[in-house]
């Protein structure tokens, strides 16, 4: 699986977590100090073509 952050630009600027997970719920959390107001998206790819993409948007 792959877990990254992507502008809106389509470019990736993170990536929060890759590799193999145990069957079950994960938490992951954005630090996000660096980056600027805006939005972005957060895309999930899974084995067998599984992709979730949600926007999120950040506020300081």
């Amino acid at each position: 699986m792959k877990l990254a952050v992507y502008n809106l630009l389509g470019q990736q600027v993170e990536v929060l977590r890759e590799g193999v997970l145990s069957a079950g719920t994960h938490v992951e959390y954005w630090n996000a100090a660096h980056f600027a107001s805006g939005e972005y998206f957060v895309k999930l790819e899974a084995g067998k073509g599984i992709t979730e993409v949600r926007k999120v948007v950040m506020v300081r």
